[in-house]
């Protein structure tokens, strides 16, 4: 039995690894999760029967298949880079109740059964990958749950809103609960892609969405756990995120209208400054114009510039980003100017990256020409963003008068 502490949300739990125990057969919490993530994702493609010319009674034939192959891939590339382990105890290679496989040799697996059953079912394999994209993330979102119970896959100490308390090695810690980070993540990328799934403009496009997502996803979150996969000093799976970004990330934006691409890069690039100078910036006190402006390392505990509940804030901010998506999405052919979006949509997730990996938002601009808090690149961005959506509304209606 395990105790676990959400404190900051204000929930403690006692959780069993064993479900059900038959005596010398025991079920894992582990075990279901991942088979309750396989079922619901079935059931879902159900309701896609014969989209792209793909009957439901191929995915449940693909599934025998898919579903064996895909986790003996996941355990395989897990043992591979614990070789020192698994050449020593030969027989922990088959036990997989503690956990033990990985997601990416999952997946590698899974697109190598994919080929093969979409050559020798005649079905075009960009379509497959398609139809099955978006139920592959709800998959992950539950199954991930099966690190929860095993009291796994969690990050480094900290002091977020979402801080693990567990017990390791005889000591209390908080942690990074990163097994709930990437289910939020998943589950975001689950409705994106089901919500656009039928608007796809060219063969491959859900699949590259999928990727580029879950890309940036597992790029921030495996930075911040214990257990990762290495490669002498190399993060294995932060390695192979980061170039699913740039390969699948490319791909969407050469794919995309020069006006679109050109909104894509710039949002691109300011998240990555914003995020590039809150790090550059960390316990850091500079003056650049004496007596005007300065860079004062701030941990902002508040909402924006400081003000507010920063529980409110959170759920609010992705609750704005998801408004935002979803407009963007529903109303794509109508949008003229999308540079006020990319502005405070790369805002409002650098911030929300803040607010949810560190528990506080870095804040370092600091002008002393007026009394105002601190603030940051990304709330530039939301701000000026803002501003812009409200002139660009003021000129329409300047027009239509």
């Amino acid at each position: 039995m395990n105790h676990i502490n959400f404190e900051g949300l204000g929930l403690s739990l006692d959780i069993n690894r064993v479900a059900i125990d038959f005596g010398n057969v025991k079920i894992y919490w582990y075990a279901i999760m991942i088979i309750t993530g396989i079922v619901i994702a079935i059931l879902l493609c159900k309701k896609d029967d014969g989209k792209y010319g793909i009957k439901f009674e191929d995915i449940l034939e693909l599934a025998v298949f898919l579903i064996p192959i895909s986790i003996v891939f996941a355990r395989i590339y897990f043992v591979l880079f614990k070789l020192d382990y698994y050449t020593k105890n030969p027989l922990q290679i088959f036990n997989i109740q503690d956990g033990g496989i990985a997601i990416y040799g999952g997946i590698i697996g899974a697109i190598i059964t994919i080929a093969i059953f979409a050559k020798i079912k005649k079905i075009k394999l960009l379509d497959l990958l398609d139809y099955l994209a978006p139920f592959l993330a709800i998959g992950q979102a539950i199954g991930r749950w099966g690190n929860f119970f095993n009291v796994e896959a969690h990050g480094t100490e900290t002091t977020s809103l979402f801080r693990m308390g567990i017990m390791e090695n005889g000591s209390y810690i908080q942690v990074h609960p990163t097994f709930l980070y990437e289910s939020i993540c998943t589950f975001l990328i689950f409705i994106f892609l089901y919500l656009r799934r039928n608007k796809r403009k060219y063969k491959g496009e859900t699949t590259c969405w999928y990727f580029f997502l879950y890309g940036i996803a597992r790029a921030i979150i495996e930075g911040f756990r214990t257990d990762s996969l290495m490669l002498g000093s190399i993060r294995v799976s932060q390695l192979l995120s980061i170039i699913l970004i740039v390969v699948f990330g490319s791909i969407l934006i050469l794919k995309k209208g020069k006006k679109e691409r050109k909104t894509y890069i710039l949002g691109a690039i300011l998240l990555g400054l914003d995020q590039l100078t809150k790090y550059l910036m960390i316990n850091k006190n500079i003056s650049v114009i004496p007596s005007v402006l300065k860079f004062t390392y701030t941990e902002n505990q508040g909402a924006a510039f400081g003000i507010g509940s920063k529980y409110i804030v959170l759920v609010l901010s992705i609750l704005i980003i998801l408004g935002i998506i979803i407009y963007l999405i529903k109303e794509n052919k109508k949008i003229q100017n999308y540079i006020p979006f990319a502005l405070i949509l790369s805002g409002s997730i650098g911030n929300l990256i803040d607010r949810v990996c560190r528990g506080y938002v870095i804040d370092f601009i600091d002008v002393n020409l007026f009394d105002f808090p601190n603030f940051n690149i990304a709330d530039i961005c939301i701000t000026i963003g803002i501003f812009y959506l409200i002139i660009l509304e003021v000129i329409k209606i300047i027009k239509k008068k």
